[in-house]
């Protein structure tokens, strides 16, 4: 058979926290359930298919998806044990293609066109990839095949099930159809396969994006033959417009790059009242903290630009960031520097959301500076021995109460605030 040019295959977990809840607790399986919160002031982060049937989707205000389905199911958000999952997918993957991409927790490609394939033989391990996850996970999930990233997965998408409001016996109901599983779009059916879509559903196209182009009149991927480019350079800038054309035209020359390291690591809470107190905004400064060192730490990486994310009342987001000239993974420091960027904003609240970032991501060891814990200098006082280096000691102590936190639980150690208890102080 003659070899396969590009083929690019895009891997998409269905409903993937959903799936998970469900997977732990079956009672869930015909129930519309979504996962976010913690309360109805959070988004859908994941809904399973029945609740799509009533109109939820993801991204939407959980206010909004209960309005639509008043009887959904709320489940909170387990980071730990969706990360759990997609480590089991994304190692069994790496067993079909050595060039494979992780996008999220839910979904990678796989670049196979080195192999000498035929279609059938493309067809089949996409088969296999399905089967090998479903049979070891208990989770479904849709495979997209074609000659770029964006015509795979556009492909996986058509390939996921169908959920819709439905008659029966009279009655309204939810029902899911099951999907192909599997599309493959030949190269030469490129073009038409775009058409087949409207222009909000190609990747990229977010509603800012989605009005201008339609003050252009363009509601369709044809519509943009007869628009001059002077009129989108015009209105997104030379960039934008390149690109808005190559989208529109299938054009993707995006390689596939595997264990690509992520660019930032982030946390945020959305609270179920609006807060106003320092004292109940380092909490949550604290929590998002922990959780931004704790998974720098397991990636063996360390941060030197910190970033705090607040939403006011009033849905206006501020961010407030502080370049270190050394890098950390020390969630004291970190939670110290966030405290100090919201100090001057606070003015601005009441706050309904307050997320903490690490960014400027590099190895750890480099540049690498431990924060000090306290004035631990001078000789041990029961042994009379010279101490090691504070930053070597306190080193060890992150290292120790992480491997402590990984093997009995995220809050297997918290922090203890002087307002809680003052005869304590601010302590571990």
């Amino acid at each position: 058979m003659p070899k396969v040019s590009r083929q690019i295959v895009h891997v998409d977990m269905d409903c993937f926290f959903a799936s998970v809840e469900i997977l732990d607790n079956p009672e869930l399986m015909n129930l519309p359930i979504i996962v976010g919160g913690p309360s109805h002031r959070g988004v859908v982060a994941s809904c399973s298919y029945i609740a799509r049937a009533y109109g939820i989707r993801s991204a939407m205000p959980i206010s909004e998806a209960l309005s639509l389905c008043p009887t959904v199911r709320v489940l909170g958000v387990r980071h730990d044990r969706y990360r759990e999952i997609s480590q089991k997918v994304m190692s069994m993957l790496d067993n079909f293609s050595s060039t494979v991409q992780q996008v999220g927790l839910d979904e990678a490609y796989l670049d196979i066109s080195s192999s000498w394939r035929s279609s059938s033989a493309i067809l089949d391990l996409a088969g296999e990839i399905r089967d090998k996850i479903c049979r070891e996970t208990q989770i479904m999930c849709s495979v997209g095949i074609g000659s770029s990233k964006l015509i795979a997965k556009l492909a996986s998408k058509k390939a996921k099930p169908r959920a819709y409001m439905g008659i029966v016996s009279g009655s309204r109901v939810p029902v899911v159809q099951d999907g192909p599983g599997i599309v493959s779009i030949p190269r030469y059916m490129d073009a038409d396969f775009l058409r087949q879509h409207s222009i909000d559903e190609l990747p990229g196209i977010g509603p800012a994006t989605l009005r201008k182009l339609n003050d252009l009149g363009i509601r369709s991927i044809d519509d943009l033959n007869w628009v001059p480019h002077a009129s989108l350079k015009t209105r997104f800038g030379e960039n934008q417009a390149n690109r808005i054309l190559d989208l529109f035209n299938g054009v993707d020359d995006r390689a596939v790059v595997p264990n690509s390291a992520p660019k930032s690591i982030s946390s945020e809470e959305t609270f179920s009242q609006d807060l106003a107190q320092l004292s109940e905004l380092t909490k949550s400064i604290d929590g998002c903290s922990q959780s931004v060192a704790s998974r720098l730490y397991s990636s063996r990486t360390c941060a030197k630009t910190i970033t705090l994310k607040v939403k006011t009342s009033q849905f206006r987001d501020i961010e407030r960031s502080r370049t270190l000239d050394h890098r950390t993974f020390d969630a004291r420091e970190i939670a110290k520097i966030a405290v100090d960027l919201l100090k001057p904003v606070l003015p601005e609240g009441p706050f309904r959301l307050l997320g903490v970032s690490a960014s400027n991501l590099g190895e750890s060891g480099q540049n690498y500076l431990q924060f000090t814990f306290g004035p631990f200098d001078g000789p041990d006082h029961v042994s009379g021995r010279p101490r090691p280096p504070i930053s070597d000691r306190n080193d060890r102590l992150v290292s120790t109460l992480e491997e402590i936190r990984a093997k009995y639980g995220a809050r297997a150690l918290i922090r203890r605030h002087e307002s809680e208890d003052p005869t304590l102080g601010d302590v571990l």
